[in-house]
């Protein structure tokens, strides 16, 4: 804004120096001859004043100093160095035999070993033994023995000898039992239930009766028997006889 106004006052006294030239004491017989008007010369005037007074400004403005150019500066990569693996390194290569272990030849076409799993351990539970039977017989003779020939019809004493291996006494409310015997051949007998005529502590022994008759007719014949105590529970133990019959 200050420029325009400047300029406008220069170019206003140029023209009136102009004008006043123009009507300056020339003789009246003699008219002046009209200056011819140079816009050139204008302008050049005009130009060395503005230029004139953009060169004051500028030195009364102050400096600004110049910043440098920023220079962007490429790092090339360098290239690192190959490291040879150390001695038992682990590698890439499944096949690789691992460190501190040796290498396994294993032959073409065989398949590589495979981890077996562990048998599982099986907890195993103790558990706690049968109770002992308290009443116990042992066989320990009879007579006649087994396999004996026997006339079919006769009548005979079968006599077994039995010890008194458990812990209780056999008392006369014990007995002996008839169990079972052969088909087609059976060996009679009066009763099928004998009880004892005298107790028998533990460590005794005892000799059980029972008449017998052989059946008519030829054969193998069998018999078994077993201790029965005064609660009517059978012993774990028989005892049996096996006779020929012709």
């Amino acid at each position: 804004m200050i420029k325009s106004k400047k300029m406008l006052v220069l170019f206003t006294l140029l023209a009136a120096s102009l004008l006043l030239a123009a009507c300056g004491g020339t003789p009246a017989e003699e008219p002046a001859a009209e200056p011819t008007f140079d816009s050139s010369m204008l302008y050049t005037a005009a130009a060395k004043t503005v230029s004139a007074d953009m060169t004051a400004q500028a030195q009364n403005s102050p400096t600004e100093t110049p910043r440098p150019s920023a220079t962007a500066q490429v790092i090339q990569p360098t290239a690192l160095p190959t490291l040879a693996p150390a001695a038992g390194a682990a590698t890439d290569d499944p096949n690789a035999p691992l460190p501190g272990l040796p290498a396994v030849n294993t032959p073409a076409g065989a398949l590589p070993a495979q981890n077996t799993p562990a048998a599982p351990v099986l907890l195993v539970t103790p558990t706690l033994a049968a109770e002992a039977p308290k009443d116990k017989a042992t066989w320990a003779g009879q007579n006649p023995d087994d396999y004996t020939v026997v006339k079919s019809g006769a009548s005979f004493e079968m006599i077994w000898s039995l010890l008194n291996t458990g812990v209780t006494t056999w008392t006369t409310d014990y007995s002996y039992q008839y169990w079972g015997g052969s088909e087609g051949c059976t060996l009679y007998s009066p009763s099928k239930t004998y009880y004892l005529t005298t107790p028998v502590p533990p460590g005794g022994k005892v000799r059980i009766k029972v008449p017998m008759t052989a059946p008519m007719g030829k054969g193998t014949c069998q018999q078994r028997w077993v201790m029965v105590n005064a609660d009517g529970q059978w012993f774990l133990d028989t005892f049996d006889i096996t006779l020929e019959i012709e």
